[in-house]
């Protein structure tokens, strides 16, 4: 089955942990994907902690697949999602992490889809994505360094969520990458509080 430049044909996998900051990133992560390749499917995985948070409630609420295991190997994950047939997902895999946003579709971001196979791991596609902060217009970006106002590294591991209605991260002279990672921020962020609830 080839992959279309909406999604269409491609299972995306989101690789999380057990860790509250991958709650809310994963969500940005999901709700990009929906605006910007409407027909992926995509499966949430997570590795199992010894905590006691109630994380990815927001998966039941958007009726997203989420299968928990024991720290595999992304290789592993997609053998353990293509395991699950009642969800009859696409037969061609890509796997990402929770800190990448989708602001483009695979056309828009002049990403070669037709070489998307099997199995995929995001670091094995160079042009696949890049830092927010660069004008390169890659398909995914990643905010590891912040965007705007945003400093990711202030959120790790906390209770709290920095998506919220009331607070802007919106600075001048972002790049379109922040930009266009700003308005989605802003979109999932109207939402997040009522489908985490579960």
């Amino acid at each position: 089955m080839e992959v279309s430049d909406t999604g269409y044909g491609l299972t995306i996998l989101i690789e999380t942990q057990q860790v509250p900051h991958h709650d809310w990133m994963s969500y940005v992560c999901w709700y990009s994907l929906t605006k910007n390749l409407p027909d992926a499917k995509v499966v949430v995985t997570c590795a199992r902690a010894n905590n006691s948070f109630n994380l990815m409630r927001w998966t039941y609420s958007c009726r997203v697949p989420l299968l928990f295991h024991k720290n595999l190997p992304w290789l592993e994950q997609q053998s353990l999602v293509e395991s699950r047939k009642k969800h009859n997902f696409y037969p061609n895999f890509l796997s990402i992490i929770p800190e990448m946003v989708c602001v483009r579709d695979f056309q828009e971001g002049e990403f070669k889809y037709n070489i998307l196979q099997k199995n995929n791991y995001y670091k094995n596609l160079d042009s696949l994505f890049c830092d927010c902060r660069s004008e390169n217009p890659t398909v995914f970006v990643t905010y590891d360094e912040g965007w705007g106002k945003f400093v990711t590294s202030s959120w790790i591991h906390k209770l709290s969520c920095p998506i919220s209605v009331n607070v802007s991260y919106v600075q001048p002279n972002m790049t379109v990458n922040e930009t266009k990672l700003g308005r989605i921020w802003d979109s999932a962020s109207r939402t997040y509080q009522s489908v985490s609830r579960g």
